[in-house]
């Protein structure tokens, strides 16, 4: 066994550089012939791909390391490019919500002692094609509209201030989340769900897809939604007000009640295709990582990739 490292030391505020580090220790140690490639600015993942997977051979692995919109970023590039060559991940970010969801295995040296015989699933992941901007592209956790994307957004601003400062101060979720729900905008949307009768939804806080239970860095939002359900779950939150938040928020941290305890503010559609549609500009997040649409037409389905999945012991 050889191995294929692409790993984003920025990944996490900096803890990929410590993985990094780590995992080229663990393969050290137990002579394990690697190569590394790291990138030194945002969207070069796929140039990397690009240059070096054809140097592989049959006993070579590839290991991501980064948070999830760097596995995003690789999935992307090999759906796209129709490569199809066995993923497996070394989670280096702030949410990590998809190694949580699969319980994977943060410890370097145990994904390297885990990795030879770890098994290769197909995946199952969310890919989506918004058709005003002619816009393509997958999810592993989830799509979303309304103050997710906003909340991503603030993140992702905070995280550029840290890494300004040197990293001298660390980004908290907390502040995010409240400012983005005190400058939160209500929209409508329509949805399609399984080219069914499209319904329309107003008052909306989120409209969003979910491949899986988990949501913004460990919160259990979703949790009919599972990994490899052959399906994913179409969320609505409308009419929230922060008295409702405050109601949910129990539930939703412990036994995961509240879509039935809160049947007028949250809903959810189980489906395997979905088309979301939304007049005007509206914010978006794809696996944490923000954009913003003029009006959105995107339709969202399955698809699945070979992965090789490293648990936790």
């Amino acid at each position: 066994m050889n191995l294929f490292i692409f790993g984003n030391p920025m990944s996490g505020s900096q803890s990929g550089q410590l993985q990094i580090n780590q995992i080229v220790e663990a393969c050290t140690k137990c002579s394990i012939h690697f190569k590394l490639f790291q990138t030194q600015r945002a969207g070069e993942l796929p140039d990397l791909l690009e240059k070096h997977l054809s140097e592989r051979n049959e006993h070579t692995k590839v290991v991501i390391i980064g948070g999830d919109g760097t596995l995003n970023e690789a999935l992307h590039y090999l759906k796209q490019n129709k490569i199809e060559v066995p993923l497996s991940y070394l989670p280096a970010g702030t949410g990590n919500d998809f190694a949580r969801e699969m319980n994977l295995t943060h410890d370097a040296d145990v994904f390297v002692q885990n990795l030879k015989n770890a098994p290769s699933i197909e995946l199952e992941f969310l890919t989506y094609h918004e058709q005003n901007s002619g816009t393509s592209g997958i999810a592993l956790n989830s799509v979303g509209f309304g103050i997710d994307a906003a909340i991503c957004e603030l993140n992702q601003k905070q995280r550029q201030a840290v890494l300004e400062s040197n990293g001298i101060k660390k980004a908290s979720y907390l502040t995010p989340i409240l400012k983005a729900f005190r400058e939160r905008e209500e929209f409508e949307a329509v949805i399609t769900i399984d080219n069914n009768e499209s319904f329309t939804v107003t008052h909306n806080l989120l409209v969003g897809a979910f491949n899986h239970s988990f949501f913004g860095g460990g919160i259990r939002f979703v949790p009919t939604a599972k990994q490899g359900n052959h399906s994913f779950e179409v969320v609505v939150a409308r009419k929230v007000s922060g008295f409702t938040i405050v109601k949910a928020f129990p539930f939703i941290l412990t036994n995961g009640s509240h879509f039935k305890h809160f049947p007028n503010h949250l809903q959810k559609y189980q489906c395997t295709v979905a088309r979301i549609q939304i007049n005007g500009p509206i914010k978006s997040q794809t696996d944490g990582e923000f954009t913003k649409y003029g009006n959105v037409d995107i339709k969202i389905q399955l698809d699945s990739y070979p992965f090789i999945l490293t648990r936790q012991n």
